[in-house]
């Protein structure tokens, strides 16, 4: 039995047993957050990292498992398919990513970013475990965004977007017809160049008129695509150009 792990862990839910942060100041409710956020990170790493090694040895089979993906999802309030994602991680989590992970310095999707990235651009775990913690996930997700593009050729990378192109629709709690979908950057970014400027467009009319509620950008977008639709085939075509100027910068 790991008692140095499970004493740990036992006396901390001791601890947090019936927290009330309105006896602390905001000072120390300020520094109790701070910790309490390397001590989530730590934790689920060891929470990753061992049920890696219980899949591993087929420990999920003794719990009445058939897929450790199945188990982890259960014991971690997540889906099966993450669940598999986040074990492929672990399987492939360079010692440097470990290290930090287990120090509290990275999340699980740093750690999942910066795993992913240095298997498709080798010798960039080291700078992209310093980035992490003096950023946010967005920026560290663009910086590996662009070093595992930069290292796939130019056709090969042509033809993975391609490949990866795809539409999907469903509808929500509210009965709104949502959509998710993934264009190559030829096709996508002059799409979404003209919903853009057609939401512009309506927010600007909206602003000059003033018995009109002046809603979120968002919502014009979503009009500017309904009327970009509708308008497809109308024979009245506006008579302005729009030029999308698509820049590859991708190494020669």
């Amino acid at each position: 039995m790991p008692a140095s792990i499970i004493e740990a862990v036992d006396r901390l839910l001791d601890a947090t047993s019936g927290f009330d942060a309105g006896i602390y100041s905001g000072a120390d409710c300020a520094l109790i957050a701070e910790r309490v956020s390397l001590a989530e990170k730590a934790c689920a790493g060891v929470r990753l990292l061992a049920a890696a090694r219980a899949v591993e040895c087929k420990a999920h089979e003794q719990k009445g498992y058939a897929d450790g993906a199945d188990w982890l999802a259960r014991h971690s309030d997540i889906t099966p398919g993450e669940a598999k994602r986040k074990l492929k991680t672990a399987g492939n989590m360079g010692d440097k990513t470990k290290d930090a992970l287990l120090g509290g310095k990275l999340s699980l999707d740093q750690a999942e970013e910066i795993t992913n990235t240095a298997q498709e651009a080798p010798g960039s775990e080291g700078e992209l475990v310093e980035l992490a913690p003096t950023t946010d996930l967005s920026r560290l997700r663009e910086e590996a965004r662009d070093r595992r593009l930069a290292a796939i050729k130019r056709e090969e990378l042509q033809e993975r977007q391609r490949r990866a192109r795809c539409f999907r629709s469903w509808t929500d709690g509210m009965g709104m017809v949502r959509f998710q979908g993934a264009l190559p950057p030829g096709t996508g970014l002059p799409l979404v160049r003209r919903i853009e400027l057609g939401a512009y467009r309506l927010r600007k009319a909206a602003k000059q008129d003033a018995d009109t509620e002046v809603e979120p950008l968002d919502a014009y977008a979503a009009d500017s695509l309904v009327d970009m639709l509708n308008n497809c085939g109308d024979s009245k075509r506006s008579t302005n150009v729009e030029l999308t100027i698509l820049c590859d910068n991708h190494p020669l």
